[in-house]
């Protein structure tokens, strides 16, 4: 009977040592499964972070590419608007000196005339 009680009494007691382990070792793989997932958490994290970042950016870039681009246009219209005044200037200068030239011609021609009729009277 005690060789029994021994025996149940080893029993028991190996399969509390069993619960124990496996409660144990079940707990470890919970807090391993818990840090991985953890870890996948804060990497997911870190990169949505950069990729918002990166975004940022990305969008800071094309918007001094915009303003360069419309302050050239702007350039490009001034000096296309400068050109167009200049040639104007140029073109009313031209007209102003031939018409200054015509004015000199009949004048020289009222001139010779004026003295041509005074020899001949």
């Amino acid at each position: 009977e005690a060789e029994l009680i021994a025996a149940a009494e080893a029993k028991v007691q190996a399969d509390i040592i069993a619960a124990a382990e496996a409660k144990a070792q079940a707990d470890i793989i919970a807090a391993a499964e818990a840090l991985a997932q953890a870890d996948l958490i804060a990497a997911a994290e870190a990169q949505a972070e950069a990729d918002i970042f990166a975004a940022a950016e990305a969008k800071v870039q094309a918007d001094k590419i915009a303003e360069l681009t419309q302050r050239s246009l702007l350039e490009a219209k001034l000096r296309y608007d400068l050109a167009a005044r200049a040639d104007a200037l140029a073109e009313a200068d031209i007209f102003a000196a031939a018409e200054a030239l015509a004015q000199a011609d009949i004048f020289a021609a009222a001139e010779a005339q004026a003295e041509a009729e005074l020899i001949a009277a």
